[in-house]
């Protein structure tokens, strides 16, 4: 497979039905499901196109990464430290994210738990903090979302069993492989401790050989949650969809009621792209840095940002700083 015939030779000319920016797992899926109903979809990636020739590893880990921004492309990771400041003081660090096709399905762990309901009310689950601006509510519930957890659960093929204290009702999981006698004997202790273990949900398949290469990319096909694998490559090889691989989206150029253009620099050439509609899925840290980025004399403050809230009461997990 050579990624050159999806590139479209002159994305400027063409006025594209949808626009997608980013590949990971809300772009590749809904570029997919666009595509498959007929309308012309580019996607553009910042990262690059990691499937084909690319070369993906061995599953091992490396001793000594190569951590310049060259090197993590290659291997799908976010090239440069994000640089921010916390309620608990200024931080730089590489967050867990992924850059290239795929996005950061292509290094994770394939983790693909629903949210719980009390998620949706999130003042409610920080009741003693001060001057907080978190919204009582999702404008979405749990109960709304449900039909579409348990569609993506289908597609991805998720396996597990389920959660004694969020039952998931109507998850469609597939069966979990054995666990190994060493993860047996904690399950049954957690029970017989009155504790409610459960397996995992992750989008991953038992292949023979597999060693569960989260934070690689997978150099087998076992990982049928990576968006990549999934959604973006039937969308490219089945539906006619396009891609703009190591394509960075630098503004969004905006009127009153729609995005224009989206701004971009590839390969040392500057793009504008249009299209009817335009898709930010570039994740939960650049999408509102790409938002915050695309001022105007029409947005001061950043696009859709009038409330004041875009790239607030964003979630660090402590995992991310291990």
């Amino acid at each position: 497979m050579s990624f050159p015939s999806y590139v479209p030779t002159d994305p400027e000319a063409k006025f594209w039905d949808v626009v997608v920016i980013g590949t990971g797992m809300g772009g590749s899926t809904v570029g997919h499901a666009l595509a498959r109903r007929g309308h012309e979809v580019l996607f553009i990636e910042k990262g690059m196109f990691l499937f084909g020739d690319h070369d993906r590893g061995d599953d091992r880990n490396s001793g000594n990464p190569d951590d310049s921004p060259e090197g993590r492309l290659r291997r799908g990771w976010w090239p440069h430290p994000l640089d921010g400041t916390t309620s608990f003081g200024d931080v730089s660090f590489f967050a867990p994210l992924g850059c290239g096709t795929g996005g950061s399905t292509g290094v994770y762990a394939a983790q693909l738990e629903r949210f719980a309901p009390c998620d949706f009310r999130p003042r409610a689950n920080f009741p003693d903090v001060p001057n907080t601006t978190l919204p009582e509510a999702w404008p979405i519930s749990y109960e709304d979302l449900a039909p579409y957890y348990a569609e993506a659960e289908s597609s991805l093929g998720v396996r597990g069993t389920r959660d004694p204290l969020h039952p998931d009702d109507g998850a469609a999981l597939l069966a979990p492989p054995p666990l190994s006698p060493r993860d047996q004997d904690l399950f049954d202790s957690f029970v017989e401790l009155g504790l409610h273990p459960y397996r995992s949900h992750v989008g991953c398949r038992d292949v023979e050989g597999c060693t569960g290469c989260g934070g690689r990319l997978c150099p087998r096909d076992c990982r049928t949650g990576d968006a990549g694998r999934s959604f973006l490559l039937p969308a490219l090889m089945n539906h006619r969809a396009r891609l703009l691989p190591e394509c960075e989206v630098v503004k969004l150029a905006a009127d009153e009621s729609r995005v224009t253009e989206v701004w971009c620099n590839r390969l040392g050439s500057e793009l504008r792209i249009r299209g009817r509609i335009v898709i930010l899925a570039a994740g939960a840290f650049m999408s509102p840095t790409l938002l915050l980025k695309s001022t105007s004399e029409t947005w001061p403050n950043g696009l859709a940002n009038r409330s004041g809230l875009v790239g607030r009461n964003l979630m660090l997990h402590a995992s991310d700083f291990i």
